[in-house]
C-alpha cells in the first residue's frame, strides 16, 4: 500500500527492483493503494479482507503454482516475512530459482527465520545489531537501508526556530522514552517545539498510553504533538516543516535516513554506518546525551546548522540509496 504510514516504503523498493527487471511480480499479504511501474504485478494474498492464515496459505501455493507454470521466474526476493519464505523455499530450491531474505530485527530469531535461512541463498539486512546468526554465517550481508533519493530531496531549513520532529513506530523496541526523558532535560529558556508521528500497531496500546502519560507527567504538552501515522509519501512535506529529527531506536532507522536526506540535522545514535556525524549523534540508550545532542546542535549558528544538514543528506546521498540497494539485491542474483 503505496500510502501506508508504516509499509508503504515498500512501493519504492518494488519500482526500483523494476527497473532493473523485464518483469516483477509481488506477492503480499496485504494489498491496498498500488502506485507500481508498469512492468510490475501485484497479487494480493487476502489479509485486507480478512484472510485467516490457512486462507493466505492457499493464496500463495495458488499464486506461486499460477506463476511457475506462465513465467521463467530469474530469482526470489523475500521481505521481512519469513512465513513465506518457508513456505515458497522448498518449491524454489527444487526449481533451482535463487532466493534471497531481507530480515531485520533486534531480538532472537524465530525458528521460522532459521529455517528460512536454511532456505535462503543470501540474507540482506541492515547491520550487524539487526541479524545475528551463527548457522551458516557466510550467508548474511550487512547492506544499511536503501533510501528513494527523489521522494526526499534535500530543502533548506528554516534555522531560525527549533523545530524537532520525531517519526517512529509507537512501539517499546524504539525507545521512546529516552528521547521524553531528553526533551525534560533541555534547558527551560530553550525554545523548541517537537512533533511526533507514528502509527501503534495493534497490541502496543499500553505502551503509547506509557508515552503519552510521561509527556503530561514532564509538563511537555504544550511543546510535543503527537498527530499519527503519516502516509510515506506525505514525509517529505512534514520535513520541510521541521529541521531536526530524534531518533531513539536501537540500530540504524530508516525514518531517521529519509529526514536526513531531506536536510534534516539527525540527533541519533551514534551507530557505526553514521560515521561524519558525531557533531550530533550520542550514545544509544543515553537520555542526557541525547539532551546533550539537542542543545549542542541548537547552540550553533545558523550558518553550522545549515552545512550539518547539508553533510547529513550527502551521507545518504553516498551511502543509503534506493537504486545502490537494489544494485545490491540484483547482483546477488547473478
Amino acid at each position: 500500500d503505496a500510502q501506508d504510514s508504516l509499509l508503504g516504503f515498500a512501493t519504492d523498493w518494488v519500482n526500483a527492483l523494476a527497473e532493473k527487471c523485464g518483469k516483477v511480480i509481488v506477492l503480499t499479504l496485504f494489498k491496498g493503494d498500488i502506485e507500481t511501474a508498469d512492468n510490475v504485478q501485484v497479487f494480493g494474498l487476502g489479509r485486507e479482507s480478512g484472510a485467516s492464515r490457512a486462507q493466505v496459505a492457499y493464496n500463495f501455493y495458488k499464486q506461486l503454482f499460477k506463476i511457475g507454470k506462465e513465467e521463467r521466474i530469474d530469482g526470489c526476493f523475500s521481505h521481512m516475512i519469513p512465513r513465506l519464505t518457508c513456505l515458497g523455499g522448498p518449491w524454489l530450491r527444487v526449481k533451482a530459482i535463487p532466493l534471497v531474505q531481507w530480515y531485520s530485527h533486534q531480538h532472537t530469531l524465530s525458528w521460522e527465520q532459521r529455517l528460512a535461512h536454511r532456505l535462503s541463498k543470501r540474507v540482506l539486512t541492515i547491520g550487524a545489531d539487526t541479524y545475528r546468526s551463527s548457522d551458516q554465517p557466510k550467508k548474511v550481508r550487512y547492506v544499511g537501508h536503501g533510501i528513494p533519493l527523489h521522494r526526499f530531496e534535500c530543502t533548506k531549513k528554516d534555522q531560525e526556530a527549533i523545530k524537532l520532529l520525531m517519526v517512529t513506530r509507537i512501539s517499546p523496541v524504539k525507545d521512546i522514552e529516552v528521547a521524553i526523558e531528553a526533551l525534560t532535560l533541555l534547558p527551560i529558556d530553550l525554545q523548541w517545539e517537537c512533533t511526533i508521528a507514528g502509527d501503534c500497531p495493534s497490541g502496543h496500546e499500553c505502551y503509547e498510553k506509557k508515552i503519552k502519560k510521561m509527556i503530561v507527567e514532564r509538563e511537555l504538552s504544550r511543546r510535543v504533538e503527537f498527530i499519527g501515522g503519516v502516509a510515506h509519501s506525505e514525509l517529505p512535506t512534514l520535513h520541510k516543516r521541521h529541521n531536526i529529527h530524534i531518533d531513539s531506536s536501537h540500530s540504524l532507522n530508516k525514518a531517521n535516513l529519509e529526514a536526513m536526506a531531506s536536510g534534516l540535522i539527525p540527533c541519533s545514535p551514534n551507530h557505526e554506518l553514521m560515521a561524519g556525524m558525531s557533531a550530533s549523534t550520542y550514545a544509544r540508550g543515553d537520555s542526557k546525551a541525547l539532551a546533550n545532542s539537542i542543545r549542542r546542535v541548537c547552540g550553533m549558528t545558523v550558518t553550522e546548522r545549515d552545512a550539518l544538514a547539508a553533510l547529513a543528506s550527502r551521507i545518504v546521498h553516498q551511502r543509503f540509496s534506493l537504486d545502490k540497494m537494489a544494485q545490491v539485491i540484483m547482483g546477488e542474483f547473478k
